[in-house]
C-alpha cells in the first residue's frame, strides 16, 4: 500500500492505495480521489447533517421478550482511554446521547438508531452509560 496525500503537500490527510497499480491507473485514481475530496469524512464532525431518511437502523424487537442488560466489559487502560475519546467525539457530534434509565444495556452501538429504539441500544463505558 502506498500513502498518498489527498491534497498535494498535506500529510495530515492521506489515503492508502494499492502499490501494484500501473502508473497510469494510479495517476487517474489519485486525480479522481482529489477531485472528489469533499466526499471524505475525516471526523465525526464532518458527518453532521446526514439525513435520517437516508439511513437509520430500526430494531425488530419482540415486546414479549425481557430487556437484556449486559455486564460492562473491562478494558486495558489504553483501550479504555481510546473508547472514552471516541465516546466524547460522538457526543460532541450529536451522534449519541447520555441516558439515565436504560432498560436494554449493551457494550457498543455504532449506527444511527431510530428514536423509538435508542433506549434499547444503550451502551456502557468506564465513564458511564
Amino acid at each position: 500500500m502506498d500513502e498518498v496525500p489527498l491534497t498535494e503537500g498535506d500529510q495530515t490527510r492521506h489515503l492508502k492505495i494499492g502499490s501494484k497499480l500501473t502508473e497510469g491507473l494510479r495517476r487517474r485514481l489519485i486525480d479522481f480521489l482529489r477531485s472528489n475530496s469533499d466526499c471524505f469524512a475525516w471526523s465525526h464532525a464532518d458527518m453532521l447533517g446526514i439525513d435520517s431518511k437516508i439511513i437509520m437502523h430500526k430494531l425488530q424487537v419482540d415486546p414479549l421478550h425481557q430487556p437484556v442488560r449486559q455486564k460492562r466489559r473491562k478494558f486495558a487502560h489504553e483501550r479504555d482511554a481510546i473508547i472514552n475519546d471516541e465516546v466524547k467525539s460522538l457526543l460532541g457530534a450529536g451522534f449519541i446521547r447520555e441516558v439515565q434509565y436504560p432498560e436494554w444495556l449493551d457494550n457498543f452501538v455504532l449506527i444511527l438508531i431510530h428514536p423509538d429504539d435508542q433506549e434499547k441500544t444503550s451502551f456502557m463505558t468506564s465513564r458511564g452509560i
